[in-house]
């Protein structure tokens, strides 16, 4: 529990996070199986409240952990919890050089618009940390103008319908 007394200033930001949490697979286990048989992955999940200024709100973050899938299915359970946290890295380095699509920060999840700066696009990975002082690496994209521009074409479309 965090517990602040007073009006929080503008420029603080306050996480308040729960444990992670290995989610379940579409058939109730923690451990999916990749197309090759020998690899699987898990995915973790965490969710988290922000408090910036004085506004809050609620994401769930999302990582997978790939590994061989005895190993995997050994050591997960679905709904189990885990000391530490999922952290988020933001870079302009591919996260992928064969598949230079792989990890793109977009925009919303239906604009089509990869969030950039000075044209490069921004690549975002979610990774699971023990280390509870890691701190989320972001970067500011510089596109906003045309993402605005988008969304304010897509609200009056659905405004003539």
């Amino acid at each position: 529990m965090i517990y602040y007394q007073g009006i929080f200033p503008l420029n603080l930001t306050l996480y308040i996070m729960h444990k992670v949490t290995v989610s379940a697979n579409e058939a109730g286990q923690a451990v999916s199986q990749s197309k090759n048989p020998e690899f699987g992955w898990v995915r973790l999940t965490q969710d988290v409240s922000v408090i910036e200024g004085n506004f809050m709100r609620d994401k769930t973050l999302s990582a997978i952990i790939n590994g061989n899938i005895d190993s995997l299915r050994k050591k997960f359970v679905a709904g189990m919890q885990l000391d530490g946290k999922l952290v988020v890295t933001e870079s302009l380095t591919p996260t992928n050089p064969d598949n230079l699509e792989q990890d793109i920060k977009m925009a919303g999840e239906d604009s089509g618009i990869a969030c950039s700066i000075q044209g490069q696009p921004i690549y975002r990975i979610v990774s699971y940390t023990t280390d509870l002082d890691a701190k989320d690496e972001l970067l500011k994209h510089d596109n906003g103008e045309s993402i605005k521009a988008f969304y304010a074409k897509k609200k009056a479309a659905e405004a003539s319908l």
